[in-house]
């Protein structure tokens, strides 16, 4: 059993007050094994489309900071491969709690020219940029 449909699971539990006024749930909320047949049945490259719509018009509507910053998923291998783990560069709105953009590099060492892309996506007028001592170089700015 996927433990994102237990996550969905107990988290519909917790909220289930929150839908009343635009859903039915007769039967109650859905258990985790309705929500792991849903996961199975999204296409995933649909929805990242819908995500970036979505995420998109949140930062058309955004204004204040945004921060830069870079993140090591550190179990996303495991200890015996080969490879380093997963790193993300992260464009967060501060005002809309909202990932607005993220990036994937193969290391930590190859941030900058993953930041400069990142950036590329994002329209900045009118928004404070933060970024650590290693994104503060000429051409990031």
């Amino acid at each position: 059993m996927a433990r994102p449909a237990i996550d969905m699971a107990v988290f519909a539990e917790a909220k289930q007050q929150f839908p009343t006024g635009f859903l039915q749930l007769k039967n109650g909320v859905p258990s985790h094994d309705t929500f792991s047949r849903m996961f199975r049945q999204v296409d995933p490259e649909q929805f990242r489309t819908c995500c970036q719509k979505f995420v998109s018009r949140f930062g058309e509507t955004r204004s204040g900071v945004i921060a830069i910053d870079g993140k090591t998923l550190r179990p996303s291998l495991g200890a015996r491969r080969a490879r380093s783990p997963l790193h993300m560069i992260s464009a967060w709105c501060c005002d809309k709690r909202l990932v607005l953009a993220h990036i994937a590099t193969n290391a930590k060492s190859n941030e900058c020219p993953a930041v400069f892309k990142l950036l590329e996506f994002l329209s900045l007028k009118d928004s404070i940029v933060t970024a650590d001592a290693l994104n503060c170089q000429q051409d990031i700015a």
